[in-house]
């Protein structure tokens, strides 16, 4: 049992593949009850797509989440320096 808890990511105590998708199954089977209003529907979705986020694109060392705040503040003029710098026009 310890070498497939191992092989399934696991480790001796942490959580395993296997919790995870019973996990997974469990907010899939309490989601319709909770999604009730339109309010709590796109909140939850919201949340949702940040952990699917991170899985598709990882935590990294947050040098991702750095860019996207550096973007989300720039001006047009920094947007565009960095543009250049990127592909070495500066």
């Amino acid at each position: 049992m310890k070498y497939l808890r191992t092989t399934l990511g696991g480790g001796d105590n942490g959580p395993t593949v296997l919790t995870v998708f019973a996990e997974l199954d469990r907010l899939d089977a309490v989601l319709p009850d909770l999604a009730t209003q339109p309010t709590v529907r796109t909140r939850l979705a919201a949340r949702l797509r940040e952990v699917l986020d991170r899985l598709d694109h990882g935590d990294g060392d947050g040098e991702a989440d750095a860019a996207a705040a550096d973007l989300d503040t720039a001006t047009d003029d920094e947007v565009f320096a960095m543009i250049d710098d990127e592909l070495g026009l500066s």
